[in-house]
């Protein structure tokens, strides 16, 4: 094939050219609006033929040790400056922000990643100081015990086949589990299964307040969550375990919760 338009280049970070801005902002979700800090970060990019469309580069923007804050940007194609918003709360940490990677990626699929760092070789990190009235520096719980003058319950998990009158390894599987948070509340989730051939099978619970800024609730109330999942037609029969649970809080504090050895359920055999 003959592809006058071929390109191998990866793009290239501009020496020199990162810049990170501090401005207020207004995130809008269903309880009404919420300050916040947006932390705008550019650079030029040197691409030999075309970024690709839409989300093409990332940045990471943290203080060193912490946390960091992720996302992915856009690249004017008249100017070849790449722009990153990344939102920061009140729940975040007071602090000297700094910005660690980014990541350029161009329409062929070429990707080039340049880190930053105050040492030899590199070029030195770029920062900013951020001010937040109310950092949440403790990470969400789940409930592990009975309670039942709190109404608290132990994680629960049932599972059933989608054919009993011919099991052929689907299955669906309910966990049900109660979490609770101090300050920003329950953010991101994630579970692994661990099938009886050893192998570990990940994947997120897309809770209600999964995506949003803010939690929508009370955050510090226990509440009641339940993931359902379909272990797909061939799912190895046998004993299967819920092996973790990681719970994170919207200012990315994170707690993991291990159960190896505890959490069990049965997948049936085919006939």
């Amino acid at each position: 094939m003959d592809n006058a338009l071929e390109d191998v280049t990866p793009p290239q970070y501009v020496p020199g050219s990162i810049r990170v801005e501090i401005v207020p902002d207004v995130v809008t979700e269903a309880d009404g609006p919420h300050p916040v800090h947006r932390a705008h970060i550019t650079w030029l990019v040197n691409e030999n033929r075309t970024m690709g469309d839409g989300y093409s580069v990332h940045a990471y923007f943290n203080i060193p040790g912490s946390y960091s804050h992720q996302n992915w940007g856009v690249v004017n194609s008249a100017t070849s400056l790449a722009a990153v918003d990344i939102t920061l709360t009140d729940f975040d940490l007071s602090g000297i922000y700094g910005v660690p990677s980014i990541m350029m990626i161009d329409a062929a699929g070429n990707r080039t990643t340049t880190v930053f760092a105050n040492g030899p070789g590199y070029e030195a990190v770029t920062s900013a100081a951020v001010v937040t009235t109310n950092p949440d520096t403790q990470a969400p719980e789940v409930s592990l015990n009975e309670v039942p003058e709190q109404g608290l319950h132990q994680i629960q998990i049932s599972a059933q086949p989608t054919h009993p009158e011919a099991p052929d390894g689907e299955t669906l599987v309910t966990i049900r589990y109660q979490a609770r948070d101090d300050k920003s509340g329950l953010g991101q989730v994630v579970y692994r299964l661990l099938d009886p051939q050893g192998l570990s099978h990940r994947d997120y619970h897309y809770h209600d307040n999964f995506y949003t800024t803010f939690f929508q609730g009370d955050p510090t109330a226990w509440k009641d969550y339940t993931i359902h999942l379909v272990l797909p037609t061939g799912s190895a029969p046998g004993t299967w375990g819920l092996q973790e649970l990681v719970v994170s809080d919207k200012a990315g504090n994170q707690q993991l919760y291990d159960f190896v050895e505890i959490m069990h359920f049965e997948v049936s055999a085919a006939p």
